[in-house]
């Protein structure tokens, strides 16, 4: 009788318990998130994983390392969601969940300055997922004022005006890159452009962050040491599927990775104590006026004692401006190399101001001198090549961005229909090519390479303070909606080094030499032979074929 009279009441209260776990899965997973879009009602168990896996293969998505770029299976998603501006997609015990933002006007409430979010809102916790590599105090991922504070100390080494003193430096190693192309249009041999763009731009991040030589280039001088553990570790930063993750090989590349990781920070911290030797003893010596002008001399000047504190802190920001300053001009400068391949036309044009701008001599050491006497006079005088830049970074953005307001902070997301919905918790992953392929901004060309859209609207750089990107905006296209180097408080820090970068590696190159596609992307007689070029997830996104190409010496003659 006691064992019946013990069960009776629980029995009686399983099915109230189970209903209100229900209740409270439900509300979590879908009810407090059904304002925004979302591809069906997610699993109770499994969110919208099973959708996710579906549309990752349906576009063969991470199948291997030249698969598709999640990107592609999250557009699918959002068809099926309606196409809205925003998109719930519930990745939830695997991920966090997420809303994915389609919309420039939504994307804008994101990267604001807000009471809430006085630097725009904070930065996800998935970026620590590079802290091996960059630091757990790295400006990419800290939020508030200590942000502000590593901003303020840096933004210096990047205003356009201190950039220009080191045009220099950059006209040099863009000689290199011409001297391999060069050496390549002799042989007629099939190379990965992929490598020479990011040899190039390793040696430009090495020289204006660390006035040091990377040796990317040059085979006849011995690599930095840090540049031959960068390359050693960035591979193992790529894509993992949830299979992967739970193999023994996955804990084992973790393991190397961090290993490696350690390897960069004690050879950039190697670079940091010389430095401050250097300037210490110039402060004291002969040579007190002959003072450093990388970013790394810039953020060490005024320092009296290098703590170990001090040299970590330091160590993190130079390892994320190698990290990020590498790649997004190489991928920038490969796509629209390719662009102009696919669209002779535009470089016809392109040649066209050339000429007018630099002079008569087309060859990448006139050019190169031309430049470099003439600095921002010329730069800024080639409207069509800033438009070329724009457009390619519009096409192809190397990275998105991912934000999270923290639960309890009260973010609300107003919809373009009104409805406010709370997205506290949520991550908040800002779709740069979906919101730059907006057919309702660019029309039904949207996915067409056409740089004459930007015709009057090339302005690329930030304003005074780096804080906001100057708002020339024409009547048909929003400034919000080109975001290649997101926007507000905390945009890119180093955008006004891509641009100086790319416009001297084009403006230097394209008269003097031509690039063949082959296999993907490869045109013949004006039709594509080779199948459509798509880009893959390494980081951050880029050709999958890593940009095969051939390359010939323009004849001058």
């Amino acid at each position: 009788m006691a064992v019946r009279s013990f069960f009776h009441p629980v029995l009686v209260l399983l099915p109230v318990l189970v209903w209100y776990l229900y209740r409270k899965l439900s509300y979590r997973r879908y009810e407090r998130y059904k304002g925004l879009a979302m591809p069906r009602s997610p699993s109770l168990l499994f969110g919208h994983l099973e959708d996710i896996g579906k549309a990752m293969r349906a576009v063969g998505a991470m199948e291997d390392l030249d698969s598709r770029h999640p990107d592609y299976a999250f557009e699918l998603l959002r068809k099926e969601a309606g196409n809205d501006g925003a998109v719930y997609l519930d990745m939830w015990p695997v991920e966090y969940p997420t809303v994915q933002i389609w919309s420039h006007s939504l994307a804008e409430q994101i990267s604001k300055s807000t009471k809430l979010f006085k630097y725009s809102v904070d930065k996800s916790p998935t970026v620590h997922a590079f802290s091996d590599l960059i630091g757990k105090d790295s400006i990419f991922s800290v939020n508030g004022e200590e942000w502000k504070s590593l901003r303020k100390i840096f933004n210096s080494g990047f205003a356009p005006q201190h950039l220009m003193t080191l045009l220099a430096s950059i006209v040099e190693k863009t000689g290199l890159f011409h001297a391999r192309l060069e050496e390549l249009s002799k042989s007629g041999d099939i190379f990965e452009l992929n490598e020479l763009t990011t040899d190039l731009t390793f040696d430009i991040i090495g020289s204006v962050v660390l006035d040091t030589d990377m040796n990317a280039q040059d085979a006849t001088k011995e690599t930095h040491p840090i540049l031959v553990h960068l390359k050693r570790v960035l591979p193992l930063f790529d894509f993992h599927s949830i299979i992967e993750k739970v193999k023994p090989a996955h804990w084992v590349k973790l393991v190397k990775r961090g290993i490696l990781a350690n390897r960069v920070n004690s050879s950039v911290k190697a670079v940091i104590r010389q430095k401050f030797r250097e300037l210490h003893s110039q402060t004291n010596g002969a040579h007190s006026n002959d003072k450093g002008r990388s970013v790394l001399s810039l953020s060490l000047k005024g320092l009296t004692n290098l703590t170990p504190e001090l040299e970590e802190n330091i160590s993190a920001q130079i390892r994320t401006f190698l990290f990020a300053g590498h790649d997004t001009t190489s991928i920038a400068l490969q796509w629209a190399f390719y662009f102009l391949y696919r669209h002779p036309d535009v470089r016809t044009t392109l040649v066209a101001e050339l000429d007018s701008i630099l002079g008569p001599d087309q060859s990448p050491t006139g050019s190169l001198q031309t430049i470099l006497d003439r600095g921002e006079d010329a730069l800024s005088k080639l409207p069509f090549l800033s438009a070329v830049i724009k457009e390619t970074l519009r096409l192809y953005p190397p990275a998105s961005a991912a934000r999270m307001a923290p639960p309890g902070s009260g973010m609300m997301l107003q919809l373009d229909n009104g409805t406010e919905v709370c997205i506290d918790g949520l991550i908040i992953y800002v779709v740069h090519q979906g919101i730059m392929r907006d057919p309702a901004v660019f029309g039904p060309d949207e996915n067409e390479f056409r740089p004459a859209r930007w015709m009057g609207n090339t302005d690329m750089s930030m304003a005074a303070g780096g804080l906001d990107v100057k708002e020339a905006v024409t009547e048909q296209i929003p400034a919000s909606a080109w975001r290649p180097f997101e926007r507000g408080p905390r945009n890119c820090i180093g955008q006004e080094l891509a641009n100086l970068e790319a416009k001297t590696i084009l403006a230097s190159t394209v008269r003097g030499f031509e690039f063949e596609k082959v296999g993907l992307g490869q045109m013949e007689n004006g039709k594509l032979v080779g199948g459509e070029l798509y880009k893959k997830y390494c980081i951050t996104s880029r050709p999958c074929d890593n940009m095969r190409m051939k390359v010939k010496a323009v004849d001058k003659t």
